[in-house]
Protein backbone atom coordinates (compact mmCIF):
# COMPACT_ATOMS: atom_id res chain seq x y z
CA UNK A 1 0.00 0.00 0.00
CA UNK A 2 1.43 3.39 -0.97
CA UNK A 3 0.44 5.71 1.83
CA UNK A 4 2.61 8.62 0.75
CA UNK A 5 1.04 9.12 -2.63
CA UNK A 6 -2.22 10.50 -3.96
CA UNK A 7 -2.95 6.92 -5.03
CA UNK A 8 -2.68 5.72 -1.42
CA UNK A 9 -5.88 3.68 -1.43
CA UNK A 10 -5.51 2.23 -4.91
CA UNK A 11 -3.45 -0.82 -4.00
CA UNK A 12 -5.96 -1.90 -1.39
CA UNK A 13 -9.03 -1.24 -3.50
CA UNK A 14 -7.63 -2.67 -6.74
CA UNK A 15 -5.28 -5.38 -5.52
CA UNK A 16 -5.46 -6.45 -1.88
CA UNK A 17 -9.27 -6.59 -1.96
CA UNK A 18 -9.45 -8.78 -5.04
CA UNK A 19 -11.81 -11.73 -4.79
CA UNK A 20 -10.12 -14.44 -2.75
CA UNK A 21 -8.74 -17.36 -4.70
CA UNK A 22 -9.80 -20.81 -3.55
CA UNK A 23 -6.23 -21.40 -2.40
CA UNK A 24 -6.84 -18.82 0.33
CA UNK A 25 -8.81 -21.55 2.07
CA UNK A 26 -5.48 -23.10 3.02
CA UNK A 27 -4.50 -19.89 4.75
CA UNK A 28 -7.64 -20.14 6.89
CA UNK A 29 -6.60 -23.47 8.36
CA UNK A 30 -6.17 -23.36 12.13
CA UNK A 31 -5.98 -25.79 15.00
CA UNK A 32 -9.75 -25.47 15.47
CA UNK A 33 -10.61 -25.61 11.78
CA UNK A 34 -8.76 -28.55 10.33
CA UNK A 35 -11.25 -29.49 7.63
CA UNK A 36 -11.18 -26.32 5.55
CA UNK A 37 -9.24 -27.75 2.63
CA UNK A 38 -9.56 -27.73 -1.11
CA UNK A 39 -11.39 -30.20 -3.28
CA UNK A 40 -9.30 -31.93 -6.00
CA UNK A 41 -9.12 -30.07 -9.30
CA UNK A 42 -10.44 -32.56 -11.84
CA UNK A 43 -10.53 -30.05 -14.68
CA UNK A 44 -6.87 -28.96 -14.59
CA UNK A 45 -5.91 -31.30 -17.45
CA UNK A 46 -8.47 -29.66 -19.72
CA UNK A 47 -6.93 -26.20 -19.45
CA UNK A 48 -4.56 -25.41 -22.32
CA UNK A 49 -2.64 -22.68 -20.46
CA UNK A 50 -3.47 -22.99 -16.76
CA UNK A 51 -2.85 -19.97 -14.58
CA UNK A 52 -0.03 -20.11 -12.07
CA UNK A 53 -2.63 -19.84 -9.30
CA UNK A 54 -4.41 -22.94 -10.67
CA UNK A 55 -1.14 -24.89 -10.72
CA UNK A 56 -0.22 -23.79 -7.20
CA UNK A 57 -3.69 -24.86 -6.06
CA UNK A 58 -2.97 -28.40 -7.29
CA UNK A 59 0.38 -28.44 -5.48
CA UNK A 60 -1.23 -27.24 -2.26
CA UNK A 61 -3.89 -29.92 -2.42
CA UNK A 62 -1.23 -32.56 -3.05
CA UNK A 63 0.79 -31.14 -0.14
CA UNK A 64 -2.18 -31.44 2.19
CA UNK A 65 -2.68 -35.06 1.18
CA UNK A 66 1.00 -35.89 1.71
CA UNK A 67 2.13 -33.70 4.60
CA UNK A 68 -1.10 -33.26 6.57
CA UNK A 69 -2.84 -30.14 7.85
CA UNK A 70 -0.59 -29.86 10.90
CA UNK A 71 2.27 -29.00 8.56
CA UNK A 72 0.26 -26.05 7.21
CA UNK A 73 -0.65 -24.90 10.71
CA UNK A 74 2.98 -24.91 11.83
CA UNK A 75 4.16 -23.26 8.61
CA UNK A 76 1.58 -20.49 8.94
CA UNK A 77 2.60 -19.84 12.55
CA UNK A 78 6.28 -19.62 11.59
CA UNK A 79 5.51 -17.32 8.66
CA UNK A 80 3.44 -14.98 10.84
CA UNK A 81 6.23 -14.89 13.43
CA UNK A 82 8.75 -13.90 10.76
CA UNK A 83 6.72 -11.74 8.36
CA UNK A 84 4.02 -10.31 10.63
CA UNK A 85 0.60 -11.54 11.78
CA UNK A 86 -2.63 -10.70 9.95
CA UNK A 87 -6.29 -11.45 10.67
CA UNK A 88 -9.18 -12.40 8.34
CA UNK A 89 -11.09 -9.14 8.91
CA UNK A 90 -8.19 -6.98 7.66
CA UNK A 91 -8.29 -5.57 4.11
CA UNK A 92 -4.90 -6.98 3.19
CA UNK A 93 -5.46 -10.49 4.59
CA UNK A 94 -5.81 -12.24 1.19
CA UNK A 95 -2.71 -10.49 -0.08
CA UNK A 96 -0.61 -11.64 2.89
CA UNK A 97 -1.97 -15.19 2.88
CA UNK A 98 -1.14 -15.47 -0.83
CA UNK A 99 2.43 -14.42 0.07
CA UNK A 100 2.52 -17.13 2.76
CA UNK A 101 1.27 -19.81 0.34
CA UNK A 102 3.90 -18.82 -2.25
CA UNK A 103 6.59 -19.05 0.41
CA UNK A 104 5.27 -22.37 1.72
CA UNK A 105 5.11 -23.94 -1.74
CA UNK A 106 8.45 -22.82 -3.13
CA UNK A 107 10.81 -22.02 -0.27
CA UNK A 108 9.83 -23.79 2.95
CA UNK A 109 11.75 -27.05 3.38
CA UNK A 110 9.87 -30.16 4.56
CA UNK A 111 11.32 -33.58 5.37
CA UNK A 112 10.98 -36.25 2.70
CA UNK A 113 9.13 -39.10 4.33
CA UNK A 114 11.17 -40.73 7.10
CA UNK A 115 14.50 -39.41 5.80
CA UNK A 116 16.50 -36.45 7.10
CA UNK A 117 16.58 -34.90 3.63
CA UNK A 118 14.46 -31.79 3.14
CA UNK A 119 12.90 -30.27 0.02
CA UNK A 120 10.18 -27.73 -0.67
CA UNK A 121 6.61 -28.91 -1.40
CA UNK A 122 7.14 -27.96 -5.04
CA UNK A 123 10.38 -29.96 -5.31
CA UNK A 124 8.72 -33.02 -3.79
CA UNK A 125 5.59 -32.60 -5.89
CA UNK A 126 7.41 -32.39 -9.21
CA UNK A 127 9.11 -35.77 -8.51
CA UNK A 128 5.93 -37.41 -7.26
CA UNK A 129 3.86 -40.25 -8.72
CA UNK A 130 1.03 -37.75 -9.11
CA UNK A 131 3.00 -35.84 -11.76
CA UNK A 132 4.21 -39.05 -13.40
CA UNK A 133 0.59 -40.08 -13.92
CA UNK A 134 -0.38 -36.85 -15.72
CA UNK A 135 -1.07 -37.84 -19.33
CA UNK A 136 -0.61 -34.45 -20.99
CA UNK A 137 3.03 -33.49 -21.47
CA UNK A 138 2.07 -29.83 -21.82
CA UNK A 139 0.56 -29.78 -18.33
CA UNK A 140 3.64 -31.46 -16.87
CA UNK A 141 5.75 -28.81 -18.55
CA UNK A 142 3.56 -26.08 -17.07
CA UNK A 143 4.26 -27.43 -13.59
CA UNK A 144 7.99 -27.67 -14.28
CA UNK A 145 8.08 -24.05 -15.44
CA UNK A 146 7.12 -22.95 -11.93
CA UNK A 147 10.70 -23.71 -10.92
CA UNK A 148 11.67 -20.57 -12.84
CA UNK A 149 10.52 -18.13 -10.17
CA UNK A 150 12.11 -15.34 -8.22
CA UNK A 151 11.35 -14.08 -4.73
CA UNK A 152 12.81 -10.62 -4.70
CA UNK A 153 12.42 -6.86 -4.46
CA UNK A 154 11.37 -5.18 -7.71
CA UNK A 155 11.64 -1.49 -8.53
CA UNK A 156 8.66 -0.18 -10.51
CA UNK A 157 10.07 1.50 -13.61
CA UNK A 158 6.88 2.11 -15.58
CA UNK A 159 3.15 1.48 -15.31
CA UNK A 160 0.66 1.48 -18.20
CA UNK A 161 -2.85 0.13 -18.61
CA UNK A 162 -1.61 -3.23 -19.92
CA UNK A 163 2.02 -3.56 -18.85
CA UNK A 164 4.12 -3.32 -15.71
CA UNK A 165 7.87 -2.79 -16.13
CA UNK A 166 10.05 -3.77 -13.18
CA UNK A 167 13.73 -4.08 -12.28
CA UNK A 168 14.97 -6.80 -9.94
CA UNK A 169 17.04 -4.94 -7.34
CA UNK A 170 19.30 -7.96 -6.75
CA UNK A 171 19.96 -9.21 -10.30
CA UNK A 172 19.39 -5.81 -12.01
CA UNK A 173 17.30 -7.60 -14.66
CA UNK A 174 14.38 -5.74 -16.27
CA UNK A 175 11.04 -7.58 -16.37
CA UNK A 176 7.91 -6.74 -18.35
CA UNK A 177 4.62 -8.17 -17.11
CA UNK A 178 1.46 -8.20 -19.19
CA UNK A 179 -2.10 -7.83 -17.91
CA UNK A 180 -3.44 -10.56 -15.62
CA UNK A 181 -7.04 -11.36 -14.93
CA UNK A 182 -6.66 -10.49 -11.23
CA UNK A 183 -4.30 -7.54 -11.53
CA UNK A 184 -5.05 -3.87 -12.22
CA UNK A 185 -1.79 -2.14 -13.08
CA UNK A 186 -3.09 1.33 -12.27
CA UNK A 187 -2.74 0.31 -8.63
CA UNK A 188 1.05 0.33 -8.83
CA UNK A 189 3.09 3.50 -8.48
CA UNK A 190 6.32 4.25 -10.39
CA UNK A 191 9.43 4.41 -8.19
CA UNK A 192 7.84 2.20 -5.53
CA UNK A 193 9.22 -1.26 -4.68
CA UNK A 194 7.31 -4.54 -4.92
CA UNK A 195 8.19 -7.49 -2.71
CA UNK A 196 7.10 -11.01 -3.58
CA UNK A 197 7.12 -13.77 -6.19
CA UNK A 198 7.26 -13.54 -9.98
CA UNK A 199 7.06 -16.62 -12.23
CA UNK A 200 8.53 -16.85 -15.74
CA UNK A 201 5.95 -18.78 -17.74
CA UNK A 202 5.95 -19.52 -21.48
CA UNK A 203 3.24 -16.97 -22.12
CA UNK A 204 4.13 -13.96 -19.94
CA UNK A 205 5.86 -13.41 -16.61
CA UNK A 206 3.26 -13.80 -13.88
CA UNK A 207 3.22 -11.68 -10.72
CA UNK A 208 1.64 -13.29 -7.69
CA UNK A 209 -1.35 -11.82 -5.88
CA UNK A 210 0.72 -11.94 -2.70
CA UNK A 211 3.05 -9.01 -3.34
CA UNK A 212 3.75 -6.20 -0.88
CA UNK A 213 4.30 -2.62 -2.02
CA UNK A 214 6.80 -0.28 -0.37
CA UNK A 215 6.17 3.46 -0.99
CA UNK A 216 8.35 5.57 -3.31
CA UNK A 217 9.66 7.77 -0.50
CA UNK A 218 11.51 4.80 1.06
CA UNK A 219 12.99 3.43 -2.17
CA UNK A 220 16.35 5.10 -1.60
CA UNK A 221 16.53 3.65 1.92
CA UNK A 222 15.84 0.11 0.70
CA UNK A 223 18.35 0.37 -2.14
CA UNK A 224 21.07 1.53 0.27
CA UNK A 225 20.35 -1.39 2.57
CA UNK A 226 20.58 -3.86 -0.34
CA UNK A 227 24.07 -2.52 -1.11
CA UNK A 228 25.12 -3.49 2.43
CA UNK A 229 24.23 -7.14 1.85
CA UNK A 230 26.66 -9.74 0.55
CA UNK A 231 25.80 -10.60 -3.07
CA UNK A 232 24.02 -13.93 -3.34
CA UNK A 233 23.69 -14.37 0.44
CA UNK A 234 20.21 -15.88 0.64
CA UNK A 235 20.03 -15.76 4.44
CA UNK A 236 20.60 -12.00 4.41
CA UNK A 237 18.00 -11.54 1.68
CA UNK A 238 15.49 -13.57 3.70
CA UNK A 239 16.21 -11.48 6.80
CA UNK A 240 15.62 -8.30 4.80
CA UNK A 241 12.35 -9.67 3.38
CA UNK A 242 11.01 -10.45 6.86
CA UNK A 243 11.97 -7.07 8.29
CA UNK A 244 10.50 -5.16 5.35
CA UNK A 245 7.29 -7.20 5.55
CA UNK A 246 6.83 -6.37 9.23
CA UNK A 247 7.43 -2.66 8.69
CA UNK A 248 5.06 -2.68 5.73
CA UNK A 249 2.44 -4.31 7.93
CA UNK A 250 2.94 -1.67 10.64
CA UNK A 251 2.26 1.03 8.05
CA UNK A 252 -0.96 -0.69 7.04
CA UNK A 253 -2.18 -1.17 10.57
CA UNK A 254 -1.21 2.22 11.98
CA UNK A 255 -2.06 4.19 8.83
CA UNK A 256 1.05 6.24 9.55
CA UNK A 257 2.44 8.82 7.16
CA UNK A 258 5.90 8.65 8.74
CA UNK A 259 7.03 5.62 6.76
CA UNK A 260 10.58 6.92 6.21
CA UNK A 261 11.22 6.88 9.95
CA UNK A 262 10.12 3.25 10.25
CA UNK A 263 12.17 2.07 7.28
CA UNK A 264 15.24 4.04 8.42
CA UNK A 265 15.42 1.76 11.46
CA UNK A 266 16.72 -0.95 9.14
CA UNK A 267 20.09 0.84 8.81
CA UNK A 268 21.02 -0.39 12.28
CA UNK A 269 19.54 -3.88 11.84
CA UNK A 270 21.61 -7.05 11.62
CA UNK A 271 21.16 -9.24 8.54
Amino acid sequence: MVLDSKNSDTIVSRFAKTEASRIIQFGDISSVSKTRILDPIDSIEDIEHPLVSDLVEVILHWSHENFGIDEFIEAKKQFFDSFGRVFPDEDFYNQRISYFLDFFTFQRKIKKGQTSEEETPFEQFIKSKFVNKIKKDQLVESFKQLDDYRHSLFYVLKVSSNKLTLKDLFTKEKIEIGQHYHLFFEGFVPKSIIQGFIFNTKTIPYISQGVLTHPPNVTRIIRKIIKKLKPGESSQEYSLFTKLAKINLDIYKMRTQDSKKLYSQLFSAQF
